[in-house]
């Protein structure tokens, strides 16, 4: 069987209405068959986007409620990947 990288998920209420819907995006330079994550996105009333760096440490989180940017954070990390800054504007 053939390893795939997940490429969206969705949730669903108690009543089986859809309310949420998460994508992946992969780098495509990856040279192994499973691809490294580079953004996930949550489409939903309020909109986020993650984004990671090559190593799989998360380096932005955008929020947007009704198409309007309300919270973007930024995190940094030291050599052994423990996050040593997270700012909020």
């Amino acid at each position: 069987m053939r390893k795939a990288n997940k490429l969206e998920e969705d949730f669903y209420t108690w009543t089986g209405k859809r309310n949420g819907r998460l994508v992946y995006t992969y780098d495509e330079a990856a040279t192994t068959s499973l691809k490294r994550l580079t953004t996930t996105m949550t489409l939903s009333a309020g909109r986020s986007i993650n984004t990671y760096d090559a190593d799989g440490r998360q380096l932005e989180w955008v929020q947007y409620q009704n198409g309007v940017l309300r919270y973007k954070r930024f995190f940094k990390y030291d050599r052994e990947g423990r996050v040593t800054e997270q700012e909020t504007v």
